[in-house]
């Protein structure tokens, strides 16, 4: 009976003594230090803000438009006939609730065209991590900018920041590339 207990044991252990022996590889990098420096990222940025300031002058027009109509109204509505009256009122109502339905349709443009502009970027990075994680041998490899670890012994972790973005052709000026003409 005891050398079914001690062989239960032994075989229950050796797998753990086996785990135990095998080294274990851990990367970090940080998202944020790569992104910055792609000429992707650059690009994206420069055309979500241009596109931004064409939804802003819009929303200026139609506000400007909106105020005229409003200060016009405001000084004739008592010369005015009540039907017409109540036709310009109307009209105004109608006009400022356009006005919110396209400041609401332009944020969730920009939310889409920024996803749109963004997700190939991150995939590139997340392929040069699992390439670099596979080529390296990591057991796991942490973003620093997503993750937040209580602690990190950076002496037992290999920094693949720099190789990550020379992976993904991360120049290390582009965020001081000029914007595109427009």
């Amino acid at each position: 009976m005891l050398k079914k207990i001690a062989l239960a044991i032994a075989l229950f252990a050796l797998p753990l003594v086996g785990i135990s022996a095998q080294t274990v590889k851990l990367g970090y990098y940080n998202t944020q230090s790569v992104i910055v420096d792609m000429p992707e990222f650059v690009k994206a940025q420069n055309e979500l803000k241009e596109l931004a300031n064409k939804y802003q002058a819009e929303m200026k027009r139609t506000e400007t438009e909106f105020n005229t109509k409003y200060q016009q109204f405001i000084q004739q509505k008592d010369s005015l006939p009540q039907a017409i009256a109540e036709r310009r009122q109307k009209e105004l109502e109608e006009m400022g609730q356009r006005s919110q339905q396209y400041q609401q349709d332009a944020q969730q443009s920009m939310q889409d065209q920024q996803e749109k502009k963004m997700t190939p970027i991150y995939q590139k990075i997340e392929g040069a991590v699992k390439a670099i994680g596979q080529e390296g041998g990591f057991t796991c490899i942490f973003d620093m900018a997503r993750t937040q670890l209580p602690y990190v012994n950076e002496t037992q972790m290999v920094d693949l920041t720099s190789k990550i973005k020379s992976r993904v052709g991360a120049t290390g000026n582009a965020s001081a590339a000029p914007a595109p003409a427009a």
